[in-house]
């Protein structure tokens, strides 16, 4: 899975890169404390427990400040289990 980023360049074409998706959630994770990756792996494990629809977890996740955009509502749950899968 790849992440694309759009972005104006100034002569008004737009520029596409692509990033491997564990590359961009490794990134995001390293920096992270012990306890912050400790409040993160526990709303993680209730966001994907199951409890909340594919439509719940995208409305979810459009209201977080990530620019990382998740086009079906159905990938929001893989999306969340790899990032799950990097906080140890």
């Amino acid at each position: 899975m790849y992440v694309r980023q759009d972005r104006n360049s100034a002569n008004g074409f737009t520029v596409v890169t692509a990033f491997p998706i564990d590359e961009i959630i490794g990134s995001a994770t390293r920096s992270l404390t012990v306890k912050q990756r400790a409040v993160v792996r526990d709303f993680l494990d209730e966001a994907t427990s199951g409890r909340h629809s594919d439509a719940e977890l995208q409305a979810m996740w459009c209201k977080t400040r990530a620019q990382i955009y998740v086009k079906k509502d159905d990938q929001v749950i893989e999306f969340l289990r790899m990032i799950r899968s990097h906080i140890a």
